[in-house]
């Protein structure tokens, strides 16, 4: 594969988070309704963080995605494109990787994904990584990076898709486009699956013998970055969450998690992104008081972190620390090919 024509990173849905205000937030009742949430889950979550912390949610979520941006950059020959763009541009040798705004591939991906053909396959699935700041659910270090085994679970950002079985029929962009429906369409039984799809899959099955549906690679190419301001990790605070449980939670999380994160050998390519969520964060929280968890009330112009900084020289800071950089290039794996 042509690495600098080939590859296609796909942003879901990404406002452009400094702009947003809270009417905005309108238009998430469909996605809530969408991923089986209350449909005013994202509201309320928002409204939360911004009585908490002095730091915006939105300004949050932006130097989030600043990070994760550098890291789409540093990808050699990928091209960034949003959800609409992309379904104009699908190619039959070419590779498409669907991510959330606040994550992060190995740099050196399209090198790995090099070695397929895109018309050989579906889709080709990697190991996941997650990195939180907080042990927000069970099984999830607090502290780092969890390496997840090969649980043939599509996570938000460990699978990417070939041009091929996009164009095969209508409608399968949008059976991929979501983790959670991607799993649906992977992981179903056989007979289900190819009714799905429709005949084209059935046949390559039947009669092309280096066809697989799924690819699996024993190498660890995505990190999943569940900060504190991503919804799963709000959500796991229940239904009744208050500022101070907020508060509380994320600063002792935080305070008891103080040495500086270290990236395991697996995925060492994470670690100057794992950095700045950490050094971001932790000023966050250092303008709420621990036994009070109070923070700004109203959100307004861009707050200090605390210290006297502004959220914009933290931005500038950010950029700073994240120009794209190449890291040694890891041994590539084996073509993990197993069972489609």
């Amino acid at each position: 594969m042509d690495t600098a024509s080939q590859l296609y990173i796909v942003l879901r849905q990404s406002p452009d988070w400094a702009t947003q205000t809270y009417a905005d937030l309108e238009h998430t009742r469909a996605f809530c309704r969408l991923i089986g949430r209350r449909e005013d889950f994202v509201i309320e979550r928002v409204k939360l963080w911004d009585r908490t912390f002095p730091v915006r949610f939105f300004d949050v979520r932006q130097a989030m995605k600043e990070i994760s941006l550098a890291n789409f950059h540093s990808i050699a020959g990928a091209k960034l494109v949003g959800l609409e763009e992309a379904r104009k541009v699908l190619r039959p040798n070419a590779f498409y990787l669907f991510t959330d705004d606040d994550d992060w591939f190995d740099p050196h991906i399209g090198e790995v994904l090099s070695r397929f053909d895109p018309k050989n396959c579906a889709t080709v699935l990697w190991l996941s990584a997650v990195y939180s700041t907080i042990p927000w659910q069970q099984g999830i270090s607090g502290s780092g990076i969890t390496l997840r085994s090969m649980d043939d679970v599509f996570y938000t950002n460990n699978y990417a898709v070939s041009g091929a079985f996009l164009l095969q029929r209508p409608g399968n962009f949008d059976l991929v486009a979501q983790h959670f429906e991607a799993q649906s369409t992977f992981r179903r039984k056989r007979f289900r699956f190819n009714r799905r799809l429709g005949l084209q899959p059935l046949m390559q099955h039947l009669f092309a013998r280096s066809y697989q549906t799924v690819i699996r690679l024993d190498r660890y190419c995505s990190v999943t970055n569940k900060h504190p301001a991503s919804f799963l990790v709000l959500e796991s605070l229940g239904d009744v969450a208050t500022p101070e449980s907020l508060g509380r939670q994320l600063c002792q999380a935080l305070m008891a998690n103080t040495a500086a994160p270290v990236a395991p050998p697996e995925c060492r390519w994470s670690q100057p992104y794992m950095d700045r969520v950490s050094d971001f964060m932790a000023r966050v929280v250092r303008g709420v008081g621990s036994a009070t968890g109070k923070g700004n009330p109203h959100p307004g112009p861009l707050p200090s972190d605390g210290r006297g900084n502004s959220v914009r020289t933290l931005w500038i800071e950010l950029r700073r620390n994240l120009q794209p950089t190449r890291q040694s290039i890891l041994p590539l794996p084996s073509d993990g090919r197993g069972p489609g």
